[in-house]
């Protein structure tokens, strides 16, 4: 698979009566060496090999004294033989279901139907159902169809209760464009709750990363599926991700999904920390409610309920940047830039917000990249400032915090580091190292002196010398892809790596 991820053993029959098919093989090899060994080692029976084969000669109109190196020819064809089905063997028992943020890998058995293509695209998928048998529950098959042609069913009965979350969790999760049948909802919130019930974890992919943090062990009980907010209108589907002092669920408001953040304090905390950072989030959520911009996602409502915090999200599709990068790899310069001018115009109608709104959290994670190239804002900082102020620890993503922000002292210059270090994440693939100003040339030598220095300068650790504002961001990328480099009036000034 092109990244890393996650394997699913798939062995067909073979798994599901308990057959090691390379063992069955590797036997089959020892046997048909012995055999041969001791037919050739015995004279009787050599010696009526041999017959034979010359009255097949004979009959062949051959020459029957060739009968010994027919012999040995045969030996040798089943020796091979042997041999291939050994390797046959181990290609088809070790067949898994692959599974990462970009792609589904299908077992070999599925070749055929998905017209010799084991790997397709999360974004592919089209519909997702379960066809199931209740004369017999070992019949109950997921059948995938694809829009690029094919379909691949899978028996979801040899695989075990966690794997068969793995996969339909990474189907919802990550195939959310694709429709899914009533009956594909109904197994996998039945799955979901039984493992709940049996105090199990989930295998759950996590939505949002910044949340799944490591804070002291606290008793958190988290919401379970079916469970209704006390204002009735938020209704729980499942967890997404569960960690710390944090959750994230996936749940009902009237027809739509929200993705519901959950929130709270440890109570060992000071009373007096925990009393201005509650006053603080739920400040800024009823900023955060009043935002209104097609590229930012929808906070849609804030409530405090059993002494826990909750932020209501609307829940955005697509891929997150980082996503995009794993499966195609770094971003051309006026791609990249064409992403960071529309994140700049973002933070600017964030910062022109009075009073003024920080995001806290820009980062790779936390963009969405819709089909037609527009990217989108999916979560805010607010609840990891939250739990920073109440915990005093540092809450985010720390290739992409600015020092200020390490110490406490977030500012709109903050959003540009973070900014500054996505923009040279999208031109060479990786992180950047924390706390570092980033040259991204160093990496990519094909980057322009003008966009080196501009990330460079968005991520300078110095506040004073650091781009101040997103307007000027804006402003230096309008004219980076206008292809006009004599007017941009950092190219003349080469930044060097201090």
């Amino acid at each position: 698979m092109s990244t890393s991820g996650i394997n699913i053993p798939y062995r067909g029959a073979a798994r599901a009566f308990g057959i090691d098919m390379t063992r069955f093989a590797f036997s089959y090899y020892v046997l048909s060496f012995l055999v041969m060994i001791f037919c050739w080692t015995n004279n009787g029976m050599a010696n009526t090999v041999k017959l034979y084969l010359g009255g097949v000669l004979a009959t062949l109109g051959l020459d029957a004294s060739q009968s010994d190196k027919l012999a040995m020819f045969m030996v040798a064809v089943l020796y091979v033989l042997a041999l291939t089905s050994i390797g046959l063997a181990n290609y088809f028992s070790d067949s898994s279901i692959g599974l990462n943020s970009d792609l589904i890998r299908f077992p070999v058995s599925c070749l055929l139907t998905l017209k010799g293509r084991r790997e397709r695209l999360w974004s592919d998928l089209k519909h997702v159902t379960i066809i199931s048998n209740d004369l017999s529950a070992t019949k109950s098959r997921l059948l995938l169809h694809y829009q690029s042609g094919g379909y691949a069913s899978l028996n979801l009965n040899i695989l075990k209760p966690d794997e068969q979350e793995q996969l339909l969790l990474s189907i919802e999760t990550r195939a959310t464009h694709a429709t899914k049948s009533a009956e594909f909802e109904t197994l996998l919130d039945s799955i979901h709750n039984e493992k709940l019930k049996a105090g199990e974890l989930s295998f759950t992919q996590i939505w949002e990363t910044d949340m799944n943090r490591h804070f002291s062990p606290v008793a958190f009980i988290p919401l379970e599926p079916g469970y209704v907010s006390a204002t009735g209108k938020l209704k729980i589907i499942r967890q997404l991700t569960f960690g710390g002092f944090s959750a994230v669920y996936l749940a009902q408001r009237g027809d739509d999904r929200i993705v519901l953040k959950e929130a709270v304090i440890p109570g060992n905390v000071d009373p007096k920390l925990k009393e201005k950072a509650e006053l603080m989030l739920a400040n800024e959520a009823k900023l955060l409610q009043q935002i209104s911009h097609p590229q930012i996602v929808k906070v849609l409502d804030f409530y405090v309920e059993n002494g826990k915090s909750y932020l209501a999200l609307e829940h955005a599709t697509g891929e997150t940047l980082r996503q995009v990068i794993a499966r195609e790899g770094r971003l051309a310069e006026e791609e990249a830039c064409d992403w960071a001018y529309q994140l700049a115009n973002i933070l600017v109608h964030l910062h022109n917000q009075n009073p003024k709104i920080l995001h806290r959290d820009i980062s790779p994670d936390n963009i969405i990249i819709s089909n037609d190239g527009q990217l989108k804002l999916i979560d805010f900082g607010a609840a990891n400032e939250f739990l920073s102020t109440a915990t005093g620890t540092v809450v985010g993503k720390q290739a992409y915090i600015s020092p200020e922000q390490f110490k406490g002292k977030t500012c709109a210059q903050s959003d540009i580091y973070g900014l500054g270090a996505t923009l040279h994440f999208m031109l060479t693939g990786k992180d950047p190292e924390p706390l570092t100003q980033s040259f991204p040339q160093i990496e990519n030598d094909k980057i322009s002196a003008g966009t080196n220095n501009l990330v460079a300068s968005c991520t300078d650790l110095d506040l004073e010398t650091r781009t101040r504002t997103a307007e000027d961001i804006a402003s230096l990328l309008t004219l980076t892809l206008s292809n006009d480099g004599s007017k941009i009036p950092w190219k003349n000034k080469q930044v060097v790596p201090g």
